[in-house]
C-alpha cells in the first residue's frame, strides 16, 4: 500500500517537471543565437573598418603616385606631353589657369602657348613661377576642366580609369610656403620662397563606377623644390689661384678667380663700359626712348654695329691680380674697343659702382649636397658613392654597396660606363667626413686620392651629363684622345639690354600716372617685348642707313648698315609670318645686339642686321636629338630677331654640365668640357685643352633630359 502510494507521488512529481528541459533548451539555444548575432555584428563592423581602411590606404596610394607624377612634369614635361599625361598650353584647357594680378600685373601662369607647361627653369623669371594660395591655384585640373588628360594619367598610372578602383580626380599647382609675404586677392606679393610649386592631388574611390556612394578620399600636399644647382659665373672659376698657359682655352664666359689670375689665350670680346655693365648700346638703339643726349653722349651702338669678335661674351675678373690688367683701362670711344684689356677686371674685393663688383664663389656646402644624395636614394638622376680603397685609380661603391669601380666608370653616361644617366653624382671622402673647414679652407687629408685621366680611362666613348660632385685631392687630365662624342651644343645667345620698352596701346605711347612714358620688362632678367601680332616672338623689320662712323670709331668710313626700324606713329605690325610691308616697323622691344653666328665653334661673331630675305640662319634648337634644316624649320634658326639660345655647333666634350672638386684641377692634352668647371683649390692648366661655357646655366632653362630638376621638400596627407 504504502509502496503504491510513493510511486502515484513520484509520478504526480514528474508530470509537474515535463516540459522544463525544452525551456532551458531554447533559452540555451536564444542565449547563443544572440551570441552568435553579436559575433556576426561584430565580424561584419570589423569587415567594414578594415575595406574602409583598405580604401583609405589606396586611395592615399593613389593620390601619392599622382602627387609624384606631377613632380615629374616638372622634370619632363615634353616626355609628359608626349604621353598626353600632361595638359597642354596650345591650347590651354578652359578654366585650367587662373587670372592673377599681382604688384599691379595681370597674367597667368606660362601665358605664351609656345611655352611648355610645368617647364621647370632654373631661376624663372614671373611669368614661371606660381604665385596662387590653396584655393585661388594657379593651375587646376579637374574632370570639368581637361578630363581627358586625367583619364590618360589614371590609365597609365594605373592600367584603368577606374572610380571603382581609385581614381585621381583634381590636381591643383600653386605657390610654395612663402614667409614673409602678402596674401592679396588670393596671391602672394614679396616674400621668401621655400621652393617652387605646391602640388596637391586629391584621390577618390567609390562603390561603384556610375552612381554610388563615396568609399574613400585622400588628398596629398607636395612641395617641390629647384635641384639647387650652383651658379657658375663662367666656364672656370677656383677659390684660389688660376693660371693658365700653352693653348689652353676658355670661351663663352668669364674665368674667375678669388685669388690671382693669369688668364688663358685672349681673344677679341666686346668690352665692358664699367664692372657691372656692357656699353649702353641703347643710346642710338631707339632714340624715342633712349635718346643720345648730353648727358649720354656716345653711341655705343655704333661702336659695335658692322664689327666681328672672336668671342663677344669673353672676360676675366679676379679678387687678386689679373695679368691681362697690366694694360687694363676703362673702356672709352676708341678704335681698341674689342681687346681683352676692356673685359678683364683685377681687386674686385668688393662691391662698388662702378669700378667694383666683388668676385665670389659659389656656395657649395658638402653637407647639404650629402644629405641630398643620401635623402635622394631611388630618386631617378641622384647618386651617391663611398670611398672604398686607394687604388690607382680609387674605388668606389654606389650607395656603399654591390660591386666597385672608379670614378671615370660611374661618371659615364655612355657606352662602356655605367650609364646611369644624366644626374647628380656625389663621391664621398674618406671616412665620411666634411672636408671644409671654417673660412673656406679644406682638409686636405680627408679627400680621397686623386685621379689623372687619359685616353685610357676614358675608352672609346665618354660623356659626363649633370652636375659632377668630387672630393678627390687633385682632378687631373693628360689627354683624351678621341674619346668624346661630338655632339651638338648651343653658342651663348645674344646680348641685350635689360632696360625695359614702351607699349603702345590705342594708337600711342603708353604713360605712366605722372604722363611720362612708360617702360616695361626693365630688370626682369627676360628680353621683354610687345607682341602686336600675336605669334609669341618679336619681329624684328629692317632698315638700310649711311651713318658717319668716323664721329664714333676713329680710322672708321662712312658705311651703310643695317639697323632694326623702331616703332612709332605711323608704323603697322609685321605679318605673324612672311616678309614685312613697307610701312611695317619692328615691334616695341629692349635693345639687343644681333649676331652672324658662324658654323663652327671659333669662328668670329659678326654683329649686325640683314635684310629679310638674306638672313644668315644657322640651326639652333634641336629637333629631338636632330640639328634642324633651316629652309623648312626656320623657327628653330637664328634670325634678325632676339635669339635666346645661340647656334648649334658640333664640340667633343667629355662634359656636359658642372664639374666640381673640392680639391685642385690641372690638364694637359686636348680633353675638352661644355659647361663648368668649379674648383675650390687652385687651378692650372696647358697644353690645348678647352672649356665651352653653357650659358643656359646662368639662364632658366638649363638641365639635360633626364637630370632632375626639382626634389621633394614636403609631403602631407589629409584624410577626408
Amino acid at each position: 500500500m504504502r509502496t503504491t502510494q510513493r510511486s502515484s507521488r513520484t509520478i504526480r512529481r514528474r508530470s509537474r517537471d515535463r516540459g522544463s528541459a525544452l525551456l532551458v533548451t531554447l533559452i540555451v539555444v536564444a542565449g547563443l543565437s544572440l551570441l552568435g548575432l553579436a559575433f556576426v555584428g561584430v565580424s561584419e563592423t570589423e569587415s567594414a573598418i578594415a575595406a574602409n581602411q583598405r580604401d583609405g590606404i589606396q586611395t592615399q596610394a593613389i593620390a601619392e603616385a599622382g602627387a609624384k607624377a606631377v613632380m615629374e612634369w616638372f622634370q619632363n614635361p615634353s616626355w609628359a606631353r608626349g604621353l598626353a599625361i600632361m595638359p597642354a598650353n596650345n591650347p590651354a584647357p578652359a578654366g585650367m589657369k587662373r587670372t592673377r594680378i599681382v604688384d599691379g600685373v595681370e597674367d597667368v601662369y606660362k601665358p605664351l602657348s609656345t611655352q611648355i607647361l610645368f617647364d621647370k627653369p632654373y631661376r624663372p623669371a614671373r611669368q614661371h613661377r606660381f604665385f596662387g594660395d590653396e584655393e585661388t591655384a594657379d593651375i587646376t585640373i579637374t574632370d570639368a576642366i581637361d578630363a581627358t588628360t586625367l583619364t590618360n594619367l589614371n590609365t597609365f598610372l594605373f592600367g584603368a580609369n577606374s572610380r571603382a578602383a581609385g581614381r585621381i580626380t583634381e590636381i591643383r599647382v600653386y605657390a610654395p610656403p612663402i614667409v614673409g609675404g602678402n596674401l592679396v586677392g588670393g596671391f602672394w606679393t614679396g616674400g621668401d620662397r621655400f621652393g617652387t610649386a605646391t602640388i596637391r592631388v586629391t584621390a577618390e574611390k567609390w562603390s561603384a563606377d556610375n552612381g554610388g556612394t563615396l568609399r574613400a578620399r585622400r588628398i596629398v600636399r607636395m612641395v617641390v623644390g629647384e635641384f639647387p644647382m650652383p651658379i657658375p659665373a663662367g666656364p672656370i672659376q677656383t677659390a684660389s689661384n688660376a693660371a693658365f698657359g700653352g693653348s689652353f682655352d676658355v670661351h663663352w664666359g668669364d674665368e674667375v678667380a678669388l685669388g690671382n689670375l693669369n688668364p688663358s689665350v685672349a681673344r677679341t670680346r666686346i668690352p665692358w663700359a664699367n664692372a657691372f655693365n656692357r656699353p649702353a648700346f641703347e643710346r642710338g638703339y631707339d632714340n624715342v626712348s633712349f635718346p643720345v643726349d648730353a648727358a649720354n653722349p656716345i653711341n655705343f651702338l655704333n661702336e659695335l654695329i658692322g664689327k666681328s669678335f672672336q668671342d663677344p661674351w669673353a672676360g676675366s675678373r679676379a679678387r687678386g691680380t689679373n695679368s691681362t690688367c697690366g694694360t687694363c683701362s676703362a673702356y672709352a670711344n676708341t678704335a681698341t674697343e674689342g681687346q681683352p684689356v676692356h673685359a678683364a677686371f683685377q681687386g674686385q674685393v668688393q662691391t662698388v659702382f662702378p669700378t667694383m663688383r666683388a668676385v665670389t664663389f659659389p656656395t657649395i656646402q658638402y653637407s647639404i649636397w650629402k644629405r641630398i644624395a643620401q635623402q635622394g636614394k631611388g630618386t631617378k638622376g641622384i647618386f651617391y658613392f663611398e670611398y672604398v680603397n686607394a687604388t690607382n685609380p680609387p674605388q668606389f661603391k654606389r650607395n656603399g654597396m654591390g660591386d666597385a669601380h672608379p670614378i671615370e666608370y660611374w661618371v659615364n653616361v655612355r657606352t662602356g660606363g655605367s650609364r646611369l644617366g644624366p644626374g647628380f653624382y656625389f663621391f664621398e671622402t674618406k671616412g665620411k667626413v666634411d672636408p671644409q673647414l671654417p673660412g673656406g679652407a679644406t682638409n686636405t687629408a680627408v679627400l680621397t686620392p686623386g685621379i689623372s685621366w687619359n685616353a685610357f680611362e676614358f675608352g672609346s666613348d665618354f660623356l659626363m651629363s649633370g652636375f659632377i660632385y668630387l672630393n678627390i685631392a687633385e682632378y687631373r687630365s693628360t689627354g683624351g684622345g678621341s674619346s668624346a662624342p661630338t655632339l651638338p651644343y648651343n653658342m651663348p645667345g645674344e646680348i641685350f639690354r635689360d632696360v625695359g620698352h614702351r607699349r603702345w596701346i590705342a594708337g600711342a605711347w603708353e604713360l605712366d600716372g605722372a604722363g611720362q612714358p612708360l617702360l616695361t620688362g626693365a630688370g626682369d632678367g627676360e628680353h621683354s617685348f610687345q607682341d602686336i601680332n600675336g605669334n609669341g616672338k618679336v619681329d624684328i623689320v629692317v632698315e638700310d642707313a649711311q651713318r658717319n662712323f668716323q664721329s664714333f670709331d676713329p680710322g672708321a668710313v662712312n658705311r651703310t648698315e643695317y639697323f632694326p626700324k623702331t616703332w612709332t606713329a605711323g608704323c603697322t605690325a609685321p605679318p605673324a609670318s612672311g616678309a614685312p610691308g613697307a610701312s611695317d616697323c619692328s615691334e616695341p622691344h629692349e635693345p639687343f645686339l644681333n649676331f652672324i653666328y658662324p658654323n663652327n665653334p671659333t669662328g668670329n661673331v659678326t654683329i649686325g642686321w640683314e635684310p629679310h630675305a638674306s638672313q644668315t640662319r644657322r640651326p639652333r634648337d634641336l629637333n629631338g636629338t636632330s640639328v634642324p634644316n633651316c629652309n623648312t624649320n626656320p623657327e628653330k634658326c637664328t634670325s634678325n630677331g632676339f635669339d635666346r639660345d645661340g647656334a648649334l655647333v658640333d664640340l667633343p666634350v667629355i662634359l656636359s654640365g658642372v664639374l666640381y672638386n673640392e680639391g685642385t684641377y690641372s690638364s694637359q692634352g686636348n680633353v675638352d668640357y661644355f659647361g663648368s668647371v668649379l674648383i675650390r683649390g687652385s687651378a692650372g692648366a696647358t697644353g690645348n685643352a678647352q672649356i665651352w661655357f653653357d650659358e643656359k646655366l646662368v639662364k632658366d632653362n638649363w638641365a639635360p633630359p633626364g637630370m632632375p630638376r626639382v626634389i621633394v621638400y614636403s609631403s602631407m596627407t589629409d584624410e577626408q
